[in-house]
């Protein structure tokens, strides 16, 4: 095994497998393949998670709009009835 000097003339000992697993992430996209699983992957992150976040996004903003539509005219009506109501007496 290497032993380098590093830091202080402290010696340091690589851990090979550590040093594998790099390589490998250097490498990513050289030893690439594009595989069913990968697809999977890259269908469901990248399309359907997306898009069921943007429907449930657009469902909630327009049940907040219908509820806000519901009380504008509930308020409205309200406001009006005890105009009449004013105006009556």
């Amino acid at each position: 095994m290497q032993t380098n000097k590093m830091g202080g003339d402290m010696e340091v000992n690589k851990n090979k497998f550590i040093e594998d697993w790099g390589t490998v992430r250097e490498n990513l996209e050289d030893n690439f393949r594009w595989t069913r699983r990968n697809l999977a992957i890259v269908g469901i992150f990248g399309v359907v998670i997306p898009y069921l976040v943007y429907k449930g996004s657009v469902r909630e903003f327009a049940s907040l709009y219908t509820f806000c539509l519901l009380l504008y005219e509930y308020m409205f009506r309200v406001c009006c009835f005890r105009c009449e109501l004013v105006m009556l007496s």
